[in-house]
């Protein structure tokens, strides 16, 4: 077998695994948004969304219809970020899948991909915290609780998407080069 028989076998390999992994972030997606509104309307889960969800640890809730209502707009939006970014994973391998690897929307998608991750990152504590008071604001007073939490994953997610950004940029020029050597030829 020569080196060009194994290249194509797999880049091959790398289209068909592409559009797999499409399919399977989008289904991803969406089980994100319809798992989170579960935890939410499903009054038996809403506990464990709180656990979940909220820097609370075992503190009181009070978890009335509209704080859970109100809750399921607010992880919603949080939620729905990491949903944003596994689309866009998904518009990525879709176009790796029809053969688009080296060029310029690879760049943007990787950017977009990374400034989605680093606003669910920083945004984290933020939504964290809001969850922790709506689900305790049915308390007695001095059972409300406003709790605000950076975690490892926090800063890793965070890590990752200045990567992604960074790499981003680079293929964009990457592929702007490549392209002004194309047409030098």
């Amino acid at each position: 077998m020569n080196v060009d028989t194994r290249q194509s076998g797999k880049l091959v390999r790398l289209l068909r695994a592409s559009a797999l992994l499409s399919h399977a972030a989008k289904i991803a997606a969406l089980a994100l948004l319809v798992a989170n509104a579960a935890m939410w309307l499903v009054p038996e889960f809403a506990a464990e969304a709180v656990r979940s969800q909220a820097a609370i640890g075992k503190s009181p809730v009070t978890l009335t219809f509209g704080a859970r209502a109100a809750a399921l707009v607010v992880s919603t939006a949080y939620v729905g970020l990491m949903a944003l970014a596994l689309w866009t994973v998904a518009s990525l391998f879709a176009s790796f899948a029809a053969g688009a690897i080296f060029v310029p929307a690879t760049g943007t998608r990787l950017r977009r991909l990374g400034v989605l991750l680093l606003l669910f990152a920083t945004l984290s504590p933020v939504f964290r915290a809001i969850v922790g008071v709506i689900v305790t604001l049915g308390n007695e007073g001095g059972q409300r609780i406003l709790a605000f939490s950076i975690s490892s994953q926090d800063i890793i997610v965070a890590l990752v998407a200045a990567l992604l950004i960074a790499l981003g940029h680079i293929m964009a020029e990457a592929a702007r080069i490549a392209d002004d050597n194309r047409q030098i030829v």
